[in-house]
């Protein structure tokens, strides 16, 4: 793929919150920044940092117990697996009971997921599709977690779009 062509000077930031509509239920939350597949540009993603909501993280109780967050381009996904072509990147977390039950666990927050150690300090994705997902295994009820994006917009050529698109979604 060429060299993109920065749009933005300064880093965007957006927020997103996602509420799952049931406990242990994958739920999807669009991701909407106001950009369509006309436009032909890129979302060069710099940083992603991910606060779990409190009650869910209180929930994190037995071994098996787990959440995810994941940034993807369907929302017709059955799992946040690493092996689905259209999940972008995921972060987990899941509970592992160490000693004895009152073992105490911090969490620092917010969890990062930082990009600016690949080519062009980013991720590149298409603006739109863009989805947030999350899947709880184990909780009690429903869990919440937000997210603030911090990224870019980069001009494409209609052929390295068309390529960035590829990159994800499967045209056949």
């Amino acid at each position: 793929m060429a060299t993109p062509t920065k749009k933005d000077k300064y880093v965007n930031v957006l927020n997103q919150t996602i509420t799952m509509s049931a406990a242990d239920t994958l739920t999807f939350q669009e991701i909407s920044m106001g950009l369509n597949l006309f436009d032909k540009v890129g979302i060069l993603i710099h940083q992603v940092r991910i606060d779990i909501s409190n009650a869910a993280l209180l929930g994190l109780a037995e071994d098996s117990d787990e959440i995810e967050v994941a940034m993807t381009t369907s929302n017709q996904l059955d799992s946040l697996s690493l092996t689905q072509q259209a999940v972008i990147d995921r972060f987990s977390l899941k509970a592992s009971e160490i000693g004895t039950a009152a073992s105490l666990v911090i969490f620092r927050e917010p969890f990062i997921l930082d990009y600016t150690m690949l080519p062009e300090s980013g991720l590149l994705v298409a603006p739109k599709p863009l989805y947030l997902g999350m899947e709880t295994a184990g909780l009690a009820s429903a869990a919440s977690a937000n997210i603030r994006l911090f990224f870019t917009v980069v001009q494409l050529k209609s052929e390295d779009y068309f390529e960035l698109l590829e990159s994800r979604q499967f045209f056949g």
